[in-house]
């Protein structure tokens, strides 16, 4: 889950850009085998929120009338953004359609059942230092 909002604690002279670090990170080291798993995203599902209030005479964070969420598999955010580092608003909204807080539930089961074994691990794994 990862969120963003048009309006920050700190003055602003306009609504922030809205944009979400998508990047692949690096697995974490084995010390028992000596290796570790390529570069990845570590969730199955991600949940991008957006905070909808862009003045702070109308903001109340903890509204969740107020949010919009954006649910994809790691897979369909692979296949759509590839080895992309940040997304911005615009691009995820023509991949996927906002959600509100009374459908989030059935959003995310609907990504989890769409989940085949094995969509979020590495297509190859290192070769064993014990081979």
């Amino acid at each position: 889950m990862k969120s963003a909002g048009y309006v920050q604690a700190w003055i602003q002279k306009s609504p922030s850009k809205i944009s979400f670090d998508i990047a692949e990170r690096n697995a974490p080291w084995d010390a028992r085998t000596n290796t570790s798993l390529p570069k990845g995203r570590s969730a199955d599902v991600y949940v991008l929120c957006v905070h909808t209030d862009q003045t702070r005479d109308d903001c109340i964070v903890h509204d969740v009338a107020k949010w919009d969420f954006y649910v994809m598999t790691v897979k369909k955010l692979g296949e759509a953004f590839s080895s992309q580092k940040t997304i911005a608003l615009g691009r995820l909204q023509s991949h996927c359609s906002a959600v509100k807080y009374p459908s989030l539930r059935s959003a995310i089961d609907t990504e989890i059942d769409s989940l085949q074994p094995y969509d979020s691990l590495p297509l190859t794994l290192p070769p064993s230092p014990l081979a």
